[in-house]
């Protein structure tokens, strides 16, 4: 234990004159840099020592004795100053100084410590954390300081700090989370959601109005932002356990220290003049050093100071052989503590290293970004992000090196956005860039943003281009971020230059950047873009990472225990910031009996060709870095597990296990093949969605380089049908995905297989229409009619024709119907008679949808016909359910009544329990379009409990929905409200979006009457955007006219009329064919796919 040493000085008038001349010129040449001479130190430390050495009984006996009893126990004598008086305070007590050899300057003899205390000691123990130790790097450089003058060096202090703790990082002992930027909301965001024992601040400290505070940064500009002692407190307040010590690397910190300090901080360091970034930053990582091999906080001060200059006074040498520093940067940290005991971290609370965990993603477009733990890059966003968020520079190309991090920069620059736009929304892209992939990804938020007159302008147009635009513009109303990633696959390398056929894709960035309103474009490229279209855009290089990213990156990997701080500067000297090359070497290193000295070898005399023109030198020269570490990790691998990755690099899905069986060519020894693999950070491993199987896919830098060597075209064809049949299987049998088929139909027709990928089509456009998916299925299906011409089967016609249906190409739909008519229209067979019963019924929907209802009954009259001729019982209950509907339509529920009770009749005669359903809840409709509540209750009532006895959920969504209005209608609008939440509910679960459209519908009629107008409109604004996705006119002319009537409830008058001259435009187009606005639903027809 210590011996503590309790010294109040108490220094007479004339004594603290001199002394405070002495610490004012000390204090002024500290200031300006100026030399001191070794006769104004000692002088000043002397008369220091005397003041001292007068508040302690014995004197200098006194602390001699001390001193040998503390070296024959093996400790240390804690000097404790001890005053709440501002002028002893301001004293520095550290510059003491005696000429005994023995003694010299005490705060850095190893025999002694000092601290300093405002107030007695606090002895209640406070309750520290246990290990690991934990710090918090938190760095402020705000935008506006003088960038020659003024700016700190933090990368510099990130690597110091990061290697000096090198060792006790990789055992687990410290644990260093360095905060994004040096933001107040930053700060507290990370006190509040993790336990730190020091808080490190690095930034500049300022003097205000005589006081002191700390210049960090603006949570909206970037700015220096005035912190005071007050506002920081507050925040360590409401920290998750507050840090028992803050660490103020910053200027003329003594009394902002002394306000934590008597606020409750246990322990401070602070400044106490200005301070030198070399001096800072070496006493913080000595400093650190000293406190991770388990010292105590004053010990480590004192072993900080001794290294800051290397000199260490004590016995050996005299007074005049004393290295005294010229500047005496060493004497500037202060200590402040209020505890008995000066120490951070209680030692009986056991902890076990924690295992590396892996990076959060979040999934945004086709990009997943790291949503916590990114590492640095502090210079880059200090440079570009505020002029790009503030819409300075809002298009912003970050260019590098592939492995740099450009794709992780972007993630983080969009993800901070976003929190500070919280309604921002981000659409994110990567190779091959597909059109039709893009307008998918934009489809549903443009359907909710745009106008009437967008929207069908964007109906009109053929080109994928053209409707693009229009929906740009369209999500140009809100804030709105585009990422464009890896925009070097669609470059000329020799030009820059975007290649013909990537013509579309540099249109469509161009098109996004002639936007008005808050629009944001972020891409990222190897290259620096040449452009006539994208001028623009503000490059941004992103270079090598410095030392201190990479040393924190190397953190996430395990090395070695031979690999030293020194070997890891060395492996960043010879690889660069490359971060994918520092992960090939740690598995390099890691697991073969490999050395760094030896692999240093293969690139001494690495020289890029003398041809090689100045604009590409440097991405020759990073290459040369990187492939020889990728060339070495690949060697030693089998001819088999070589060609499973170049295999998987055709897959761009992960893969589990069964996958990675199928494209294996040997019997066994696969597992050891992924241990390779993982070992060298050549997959990406991760967890298949709501399960624990682990999933394996190959980075696309790792692809790349694979595909230096591409595969034979018959390898090629041969992985390509693997794959097909492999997700074809797992479709079918395990996960029953639509996309696992699509994946195998893609892979079928990439092998030339057309015959497997048209065994798809029927199982996908099925899948695709009961989703609702309706412009999939007319993508999948048109070009297979093309292909198949008169040998195209029924089923496709007819499901094109349904899909055109739904999006509301009437025209076209009955054109293929028409073709699916002729093709059973001389029909024979029973099986080929239904078939035409059924597409005589699909065709009178189309003509009922467009008004033309005598067509329409015609039509159902002629599908009734062959149905009852070949007693279709299930097909003729469908067509009677349907007549119902086609007079419902016209308002004549007399006749419309007589067909659904005849439909009821026969479905119950045939046990169609799904049909019985259906028709109950279309009568009642009828009795609830007539007004009699009561009745149509009882028919809902009868439909919902089938439906629930059955399972059938699309069934008992709608029926619910119904019961809703029932109860709207009766005034009851909790339980109108209750029941309609639960049809929304199912109608989501089941991807119903006709439904979901419908009853959202409903839901803003029950807001409306209940007077809640915003959710009223909220709700009726989503129902538009689903119908008119998927075409439904009908429901789309309601929801209008019940817009209309909010805005009109609202008083705004204008928007009424609008929405009111919409609705009204379709009701001209197409005619009244709905129950009005109430947004019942009938389930008007039940097409046979």
């Amino acid at each position: 234990m210590p011996i503590d040493l309790v010294i109040r000085p108490a220094i007479n008038p004339h004594d603290l004159i001199v002394l405070t001349r002495l610490r004012q010129e000390f204090d002024r040449k500290l200031e300006r840099r100026e030399p001191l001479a070794p006769k104004e130190i000692i002088a000043l430390g002397t008369h220091l020592w005397e003041a001292l050495v007068n508040a302690v009984d014995g004197g200098l006996d006194k602390i001699l004795a001390l001193q040998q009893q503390a070296i024959a126990a093996t400790t240390h004598v804690r000097l404790i100053l001890e005053s709440g008086e501002p002028d002893m305070q301001a004293l520095p007590w550290e510059m003491t100084f005696h000429a005994d050899p023995r003694l010299g300057f005490l705060s850095r003899n190893a025999d002694f410590t000092l601290l300093r205390r405002c107030q007695p000691a606090d002895k209640a123990m406070p309750d520290l954390p246990g290990g690991p130790l934990r710090i918090l790097l938190f760095v402020a450089s705000p935008e506006d300081l003088d960038p020659e003058k003024s700016r700190l060096d933090f990368e510099t202090e990130e690597t110091f700090l990061f290697a000096q703790l090198d060792a006790a990082l990789s055992r687990g002992e410290v644990e260093i989370d360095v905060a994004e930027d040096g933001t107040l909301a930053t700060l507290q965001a990370r006190l509040e959601s993790n336990v730190y024992h020091v808080v490190h601040c690095s930034m500049h400290g300022l003097m205000k109005d005589d006081r002191a505070v700390l210049a960090c940064e603006d949570d909206a500009t970037g700015r220096q932002r005035e912190v005071t002692p007050e506002e920081l407190i507050a925040v360590w307040k409401r920290g998750k356990a507050p840090a028992p010590c803050f660490f103020l690397s910053a200027c003329q910190m003594q009394d902002f220290a002394g306000a934590l300090l008597l606020a409750g901080v246990p322990h401070v360091i602070g400044m106490r003049r200005s301070v030198t970034d070399n001096a800072a930053i070496h006493f913080a990582g000595h400093f650190y050093s000293a406190l991770a091999m388990g010292k105590a906080i004053d010990c480590a001060v004192t072993e900080a100071r001794q290294q800051v200059t290397g000199a260490v006074s004590g016995a050996a040498k005299a007074p005049h052989e004393l290295f005294i520093e010229v500047f005496q940067q060493w004497s500037i940290p202060v200590l402040y503590s209020r505890k008995a005991e000066p120490v951070l971290l209680d030692g009986g609370k056991p902890f076990q290293p924690q295992p590396r965990l892996l990076q959060k993603k979040v999934q945004i477009g086709e990009l997943a970004f790291t949503q916590e733990g990114f590492i640095g890059r502090r210079a880059a966003i200090r440079r570009h992000y505020r002029n790009w968020a503030g819409a300075k520079t809002p298009h912003l190309l970050l260019y590098g090196m592939g492995g740099v991090g450009k794709t992780t920069l972007a993630g983080h620059f969009s993800l901070r956005l976003r929190r500070e736009n919280p309604g921002l929304q981000i659409f994110a892209f990567a190779p091959p860039f597909d059109l039709a992939a893009i307008e998918e990804q934009l489809r549903l938020p443009f359907l909710q943003t745009a106008n009437k007159n967008q929207i069908e302008n964007w109906k009109t147009l053929n080109q994928p281009l053209d409707r693009l635009e229009v929906m740009l513009d369209a999500l140009a109303a809100s804030p709105t971020l585009f990422i464009f990633d890896n925009l070097e696959t669609c470059l000329g390398l020799a030009t820059r230059r975007f290649l013909p056929e990537h013509a579309p894709t540099e249109a469509l960035i161009a098109g996004a950047q002639r936007l008005s309103g808050p629009v944001w474009t972020l891409l990222t490229c190897r290259y620096a873009l040449e452009s006539d279209k994208l001028k623009n855009t503000a490059p941004a290089e992103l270079p090598e990472a410095s030392l201190g990213d990479i040393l924190r990156f190397m953190r996430q990997w395990s090395w070695p225990e031979t690999v030293a701080a020194a070997d890891k500067k060395e492996m960043y000297q010879t690889l660069g910031g490359n971060f994918r090359s520092i992960e090939w070497l740690s598995g390099l290193l890691t697991a073969r009996e490999q050395t760094w000295a030896r692999l240093q070898q293969k690139f001494v005399g690495l020289q890029p060709p003398g041809d090689t023109p100045r604009a590409a030198l440097q991405t020759v020269v990073e290459a040369m870095r990187r492939d020889p570490v990728f060339d070495e990790l690949i060697a030693p691998l089998t001819p088999a597990e070589k060609l499973l990755l170049q295999r998987l690099t055709l897959e761009p899905r992960p893969l589990i296990i069964d996958g990675l069986y199928a494209l294996w060519d040997e019997n066994d020894h696969l597992e050891t093949a992924i241990t390779h693999f993982n070992n060298y950070a050549l997959l990406e491993t991760a967890h298949a969605f709501g399960t624990d199987l682990p999933t394996y896919r190959v980075p696309p830098l790792v692809a790349e380089l694979l595909n230096r060597e591409p595969l034979r075209k018959e390898v090629q064809r041969d992985t390509h049908a693997r794959l097909g049949r492999y997700w074809r299987f797992a479709g079918k049998k395990f996960t029953c995905l639509i996309s696992d088929d699509l994946a195998a139909f893609e892979h079928f027709t990439a092998a030339n297989l057309q015959e497997e990928a048209d065994e798809m089509l029927e199982s996908l456009s099925s899948n695709f229409h009961r989703w609702q998916q309706f412009d999939r299925v007319v993508s999948l299906l048109l070009p297979f009619i093309q292909r198949r011409g008169e040998t195209t089967p029924w089923w496709a016609l007819n499901r094109l024709g349904l899909s055109l249906h739904h999006l509301g190409q009437i025209g076209s739909a009955l054109q293929f119907y028409s073709l699916a008519e002729a093709l059973v229209k001389s029909a024979k067979s029973k099986e080929e008679k239904q078939q035409l019963g059924t597409t005589l019924n699909n065709i009178s929907q189309g003509f009922k949808a467009r008004g033309e209802y005598s067509k329409a009954l015609e039509y159902l009259e002629k599908s009734l016909a062959i149905q009852r001729e070949i007693d279709d019982r299930p097909g003729e209950g469908a067509t009677l359910n349907n007549l119902g509907q086609i007079y419902c339509a016209h308002g004549d529920y007399w006749h419309a009544l007589g067909y659904l009770e005849k439909s009821l009749a026969l479905r119950r005669e045939i046990w169609d329990r799904p049909g019985e359903g259906m028709t109950l809840n279309n009568i009642g409709q009828i009795y609830y379009a007539r007004g009699d509540y009561g009745k149509a209750l009882e028919y809902l009532e009868k439909s919902l409990a089938i439906q629930r006895e059955i399972g059938d959920r699309a069934g008992e969504g709608t029926t619910r929905n119904n019961i809703s209005q029932v109860f709207r209608a009766r005034g009851d609008y909790a339980t109108a409200l209750k029941y309609a939440q639960q049809s929304l509910l199912i109608q989501r679960e089941i991807g119903d979006r006709a439904g979901e459209g419908t009853t959202l519908n409903n839901l803003s009629q029950v807001f409306k009457a209940r007077g809640d107008y915003a959710t009223a409109l909220e709700c009726a604004q989503q129902s538009l955007a689903i119908q008119r996705e998927i075409g439904d006119h009908v429901s789309e002319r309601t929801t209008l006219s019940n817009i209309s009537e909010i805005f009109k409830a609202c008083g705004d008058y204008a928007k009424a009329l609008n929405y009111l001259q919409q609705s009204l435009e379709i009701y001209i187009e197409i005619g009244d064919l709905g129950f009005g606005g109430d947004g019942g639903r009938p389930n008007n027809f039940s097409p046979v796919l």
